[in-house]
This record gives structure tokens, sequence and C-alpha cells, in this order.
């Protein structure tokens, strides 16, 4: 009989190893958006395919060579080798399991230089639970910046009130704390 993970228990177990990886080599990482939005209640429940870290900008070269360790190579797909071309994240995969890693070296929209915004995340950071295991991310009102910077980044003409649904979920929520 083989048994195989669901999606979501794939990326959350990615979650996990990413993090117990990082860890084990004193590398600064925050996860941000998916599985750790909706832990936080800034996102209600949907699928995520992916696991995205925001690295500590002074180890990115030290993280993607991990990633490579463990297994994950660079995505083959579109926007290949994002951080080669001067952009803010890389994709990794394993053949045959599901999820994405995306390693984010800074994310854009923020105004402070990416290591002057990892530090202010990190000083504020919370850690969640995923698969058992502590994942480090950043505090909720931070992480509502992050993903309103990333629901607002891309958008075209008419796309703003779509956006705003997540948005306003996150907001609502931070209202509760």
């Amino acid at each position: 009989m083989t048994a195989e993970l669901t999606l979501a228990e794939a990326t959350h177990l990615a979650h996990a190893v990413a993090a117990r990886a990082m860890a084990t080599e004193d590398i600064r990482v925050l996860f941000v958006k998916g599985p750790v939005a909706v832990s936080q209640g800034l996102r209600t429940g949907g699928l995520s395919s992916d696991v995205d870290i925001l690295c500590d900008p002074a180890r990115v070269r030290d993280a993607v060579d991990l990633v490579h360790e463990y297994g994950w190579t660079r995505y083959s797909g579109e926007q290949t080798d994002a951080m080669a071309i001067g952009m803010h994240a890389t994709a990794f995969t394993i053949p045959g399991w599901p999820p994405t890693i995306d390693l984010h070296a800074n994310f854009p929209g923020m105004l402070a230089d990416p290591q002057s915004a990892f530090e202010r995340l990190w000083a504020a950071h919370r850690i969640v639970r995923l698969a058992h295991h502590n994942i480090p991310a950043p505090a909720p009102a931070d992480h509502f910046v992050i993903l309103a910077l990333h629901a607002l980044r891309t958008l075209a003409p008419g796309e703003q009130t779509v956006a705003m649904a997540p948005l306003k979920t996150a907001w609502a929520s931070l209202g509760k704390r």
C-alpha cells in the first residue's frame, strides 16, 4: 500500500524541513504567506503550493547552498533564477514533491534596505506551529504589511477590488488582537 501526501500536508512538512535545516545552520529566516498567514488569522484557509521564506540577506547564498544540500534544485519553470538577475526570490523544487520553496532575499515594496528591513522583522518575530515544528514568522502586523505588498505589487487596472478582499480579512484579524 502506498500512501501519498496531500498538497496541504506536503506544504506543511516542507515548512518544517526548511525551518529545521535553516536552524541547524543558524540561518535566520522568516516564513511568510501561505499556511503561516492562515495560522496567524491573516488569511482564510486556501490551499498553498509553495513555501515562502524571507532569508537574512547576509546569509542568502548560504541558504541557497543548504537547500541544494537537502535535494532541492532551482525550479525550471518561468522566472527560473530570479536572484541571479537581481530579483527578490528564487524557486526550488524536489522532483515528485508538490510544493516549491521560494527563497526571498528581500520583499519588493519595503522602503528600507533589505538588511535593515529583515532586522526589524526579525526583532519582532513570532513562532507558529506547522507539522509539529516551530516556524519563525513575522509578527502579525508586520506580516500584514508583507501580504499587502504582495497583493498590491502586480495589480492591473480594475484588480484592486479583488486584491482588497484578503487584505480586509487580514486587517480585521489584527483588530481582534
